[in-house]
């Protein structure tokens, strides 16, 4: 899937695969590194963090309750221009 998405960023920007690897790549490292009051405006859209809190969930096959650990979430919203082109 990567491979593909690379494939065509590269053949309707001229750029090469590599430099679009790079640059995709890039933008990774920058999301591990964001904290959760922080956020990453790109043309496609708007990266941030989020903490989701711990909660009691139940054990699917014995229903024994299981905490679920606190964790934290990368999130995406879509710039509009993307959101308008999909929903039409």
């Amino acid at each position: 899937m990567m491979q593909e998405i690379v494939r065509q960023i590269s053949a309707n920007s001229g750029l090469t695969q590599l430099t679009v690897k790079a640059v995709l790549d890039e933008l990774g490292l920058a999301l591990a590194q964001l904290r959760p009051e922080q956020e990453i405006r790109t043309p496609v859209g708007v990266f941030s963090i989020a903490q989701k809190r711990g909660f009691m969930g139940n054990h699917p096959k014995t229903g024994a309750p299981v905490e679920i650990e606190p964790r934290t979430r990368v999130l995406f919203k879509a710039a509009k221009h993307i959101r308008e082109a999909i929903n039409t």
